[in-house]
C-alpha cells in the first residue's frame, strides 16, 4: 500500500496504465513480480506478497504517467522487524537450466553503464530445438528485471517486437531485450516466460562494465 491518497494525476494513470510492483530481498534471492489492484475505497494499490525469506526487502514500482513517454520508478523498503542481513552473491552466467528448458544468456555487446545494449537469450528444450510457444505473462512474451548488486538501480524490460495481441497468441524463444545498464558492478537479473501453463523464473548474473 502506497499509505496516501493519490492524487488526480496518479488516479488517470490507474484507469490506463498497469502498475508493475517488483519486490525481491536484498540478497536478491527471493524475487516477486506482482500487479497491484486498486482499491477506489481505500485509494491504494493492493496487492498480497509472502515473504520466503525471514529478511528485508526491497520494493520497485513501475508505472508510467499518462502523457510521458519514459516509465517512473519508486523504491521503497519493507524492513522486517528481526530480519536476517543477508548479502548478495552474483555469478555471471551463460546458460542456465530450469525444468525442462535450457536458457543460453548472450549480450550481443559488452554490457557497459549508461551504454544502449542489446542482451540476447535463447530458450531450448530438452533436445535442443528452439521453443516456439511462449505464451503471454502480464502482456508480454516475457519480462527481464534487473537489479545492481548494491540494491540501487533497476531495469525492467519486455522483448523487443510486437506485444501479444491476444492470450491465444505464442512467441518464439529468441529472444533480444534492450537494456540500458545505469551503473557498474555485478547485477541480478530474473527472466520470466510462460508455457503450458507454467511460469518459470530463471535467475542469472551479468557483470556491467563501466
Amino acid at each position: 500500500e502506497t499509505g496516501r491518497p493519490l492524487t488526480e494525476a496518479e488516479l488517470e494513470t490507474v484507469h490506463t496504465r498497469k502498475l508493475h510492483t517488483m519486490i525481491v530481498d536484498h540478497s536478491l534471492t527471493d524475487y516477486h513480480h506482482l500487479h497491484p489492484e486498486y482499491d477506489p475505497a481505500r485509494q491504494l494499490f493492493v496487492c498480497p506478497f509472502t515473504p520466503q525469506l525471514q529478511a528485508s526487502y526491497q520494493m520497485w514500482n513501475d508505472f508510467t504517467v499518462v502523457g510521458e513517454n519514459h516509465p517512473t520508478y519508486l523504491k521503497s523498503e519493507l524492513s522486517a522487524l528481526r530480519g536476517l542481513h543477508l548479502q548478495p552473491r552474483i555469478t555471471h552466467t551463460s546458460h542456465q537450466q530450469q525444468g525442462e528448458l535450457n536458457f543460453h544468456i548472450t549480450p550481443e555487446t559488452p554490457l557497459r553503464a549508461g551504454e544502449d545494449s542489446r542482451l540476447r537469450i535463447d530458450i531450448t528444450d530438452q533436445n535442443g530445438r528452439p521453443v516456439q510457444d511462449l505464451e503471454p505473462i502480464m502482456g508480454a512474451f516475457a519480462h527481464l528485471i534487473g537489479f545492481s548488486g548494491d540494491g540501487n538501480h533497476f531495469i525492467h524490460s519486455h522483448p523487443l517486437g510486437e506485444e501479444p495481441p491476444h492470450n491465444q497468441a505464442r512467441g518464439e524463444g529468441c529472444l533480444q531485450f534492450h537494456i540500458t545498464p545505469p551503473a557498474a558492478g555485478m547485477s541480478k537479473f530474473f527472466l520470466q516466460v510462460q508455457r503450458h501453463g507454467k511460469i518459470e523464473t530463471v535467475p542469472f548474473g551479468q557483470a556491467i562494465a563501466p
